[in-house]
């Protein structure tokens, strides 16, 4: 148990198989769905357990970001020894020293909707199911609307019947990040197929009007 506690919030990455993240979604569907009165009921539910991810997912990846040099380099000093064991001169002081030099030097957020929105489309979405999102679009009709696109969304693909309201759960983690990230906005999903992409999925994301007072103030300066 200790050895979690011990382990890089940079380097460290475990991913869990395809299909056992996609049966363990369908499960929590089925759950939600169970215990719904309405379908609007049930996007709200599946919405707010998307929300608080993403609200905890805005300071472990700005971290993780920021980082400009690997693992070896990070612990430099424990470099393993001629029998393969860690450096026994490594103290857990040297390491809180070396982790907090590094966070004083970690990225400002985003201040920006264009730059917090390339964040979520390229590292978000990569964090999240392995690559970047397949598009980011301004609306040319609305200033306040953007969309992010994913072709075939990894985590609905395999439910069958499914219909958009499960993609909720992705709309509450990009809700989670921008509100935690200070852009406060609304998202939905919405059903798009093209191209082949029959499962094709547009989050549309709508900004609140203090973001683009915000946004016109920064520009005007």
């Amino acid at each position: 148990m200790n050895t979690i506690y011990n382990e890089s919030l940079i380097f460290k990455k475990k991913e869990v198989s395809l299909s056992a993240m996609t049966f363990l979604y369908q499960e929590m569907i089925s759950n939600i769905h169970n215990d719904c009165k309405d379908i609007s009921e049930f996007e709200t539910r599946l919405s707010k357990m998307g929300y608080n991810i993403g609200l905890r997912l805005i300071e472990l990846l700005n971290f993780r970001a920021s980082a400009t040099f690997t693992s070896k380099n990070f612990l430099s000093s424990g470099s393993n020894t001629s029998n393969g064991s860690s450096d026994a001169t490594i103290t857990a002081s040297d390491q809180e020293s070396s982790l907090t030099s590094f966070i004083n030097r970690m990225r400002r957020r985003d201040l920006k909707i264009l730059d917090v929105l390339q964040f979520i489309h390229g590292s978000l979405w990569s964090y999240l199911f392995g690559h970047v999102s397949n598009d980011l679009v301004k609306s040319s009709e609305r200033e306040n609307e953007y969309m992010i696109v994913d072709n075939k969304p990894k985590l609905t693909q395999f439910i069958s019947g499914k219909n958009v309201s499960c993609d909720y759960f992705v709309c509450g983690i990009i809700h989670g990040y921008l509100t935690s990230a200070g852009f406060p906005c609304k998202v939905t999903p919405h059903s798009m197929p093209q191209d082949g992409h029959d499962n094709r999925v547009v989050f549309l994301i709508q900004f609140d009007k203090q973001v683009l007072e915000r946004e016109g103030l920064r520009i005007s300066q």
